[in-house]
């Protein structure tokens, strides 16, 4: 294997090393968390302080920059969401919905 290939490789195992750090091992599914049908689905977290962590980092990651300007507990269908009341960089108020079920009370 030649050098370049593999400085490549390790930065790639890198990368996605400190990603799951960042998230404690907590995957991301579903939409884009526009409305309860769109929710960001996380899963893995061990308990309500990893997955609300999570969040935050989601919300970092897809809205650099924004403010967090309200939080609260929603359910329906039987599911758990957060709902999340964000200001965008550019001054845009914002919804995000994250299904919580999986680790909701844990």
């Amino acid at each position: 294997m030649n050098m370049k290939a593999f400085f490549t490789i390790l930065l790639v195992v890198l990368l996605v090393g400190c990603e799951a750090l960042k998230t404690g091992g907590v995957t991301f599914s579903g939409g884009d968390g526009s409305s309860f049908e769109q929710a960001v689905i996380i899963s893995g977290a061990s308990g309500e302080s990893s997955g609300i962590r999570a969040e935050h980092v989601w919300l970092r990651e897809h809205y650099p920059g924004c403010k967090l300007t309200f939080q609260s507990l929603r359910g329906a269908s039987g599911r758990a969401y957060d709902k999340m009341d964000i200001v965008t960089i550019d001054g845009q108020p914002q919804s995000i919905y994250f299904d919580i079920t999986s680790f909701f009370g844990r």
